[in-house]
């Protein structure tokens, strides 16, 4: 009786494996993969993701561009305040034997220039540092900024048209609505953001 018993279980163990098999081998005789809706719907969104993806990196680009223009145009600004009171003369052609009569502040639309007054002998001698703003940056109503003369030792600061404070402003020309501040350049020569 038992071997009889243990033929059943056996017989009907090879059964249900022989069954499994011949579904497994069933399976992978099927062709399986996505649709060419499925593919078209997959690579849309990803277009869209993507496009997404690179508009935001442009406004931000452009953001950092503008910010750094007014970090830059804040340095200028500064260099000269803090060499003029600390009576830093330059090693070029603003020598020991040179007077240092003061730092001054050019601009132009898209240009800073450091310029520093130096006296060699009783002729003005000079010296200039000019730098670029950001690609696409741009100052407008700089005019009454532009000229701005910090003298030595005293920190006196004197604009060009005799009165500070002065204003003008730094856009973007990509997005001048968003990226465009006021900057005031005070009576002590600071400059601040509005």
């Amino acid at each position: 009786m038992q071997k009889k018993n243990t033929y059943i279980h056996k017989h009907s163990l090879l059964r249900l494996i022989g069954k499994r098999l011949s579904c497994l081998l069933s399976h992978l005789n099927t062709q399986s993969g996505f649709t060419i809706l499925e593919l078209m719907v997959v690579f849309s969104l990803s277009a869209v993701i993507a496009g997404g993806g690179f508009f935001a990196f442009t406004k931000y680009s452009q953001s950092q561009a503008f910010n750094h223009g007014i970090d830059q145009l804040k340095l200028v600004y500064d260099q000269a305040r803090n060499s003029a009171i600390s009576n830093v003369k330059p090693g070029q052609d603003c020598t020991d034997t040179s007077t240092l009569k003061g730092y001054r502040v050019d601009l132009d639309e898209d240009t800073l220039t450091l310029v520093i007054e130096c006296l060699n002998g009783g002729v003005q001698a000079d010296v200039t540092k000019d730098d670029q703003l950001p690609s696409r940056v741009k100052l407008s109503g700089f005019e009454a900024c532009s000229g701005v003369e910090y003298q030595v030792i005293t920190g006196n600061v004197v604009g060009t048209s005799g009165s500070l404070p002065c204003t003008m402003e730094i856009y973007h020309e990509a997005d001048s609505t968003n990226l465009k501040k006021e900057l005031v350049i005070g009576v002590d020569g600071r400059m601040s953001v509005k």
